[in-house]
């Protein structure tokens, strides 16, 4: 990976309420999933940030706990995603 990839960045914002981790899934895998698939879709290597979004009161914090261990942020979003898309 050359350092102009390294210096890309992309950002990913998932919503946890209404895609969820599925039943059985190792949440610690979720990360390197979803970073697969953004350099396949991409063609190219980047640094990839990804937001997991919603009203995480409904979401156990076990899983929360490890999603946040694989370096996804976590972002409490009480009224929901709708409001954010809202602020573009």
């Amino acid at each position: 990976v050359g350092d102009a990839a390294l210096q890309r960045r992309t950002g990913v914002w998932w919503d946890l309420n209404t895609c969820p981790v599925p039943d059985g899934f190792d949440p610690r895998r979720v990360r390197g999933c979803i970073e697969s698939a953004v350099h396949k879709q991409m063609g190219h290597r980047s640094k990839v940030v990804i937001y997991a979004m919603g009203n995480l009161e409904y979401i156990s914090s076990d899983l929360l706990e490890e999603i946040a261990y694989s370096g996804i942020v976590l972002v409490h979003a009480p009224c929901g995603i709708k409001i954010l898309s809202s602020l573009e």
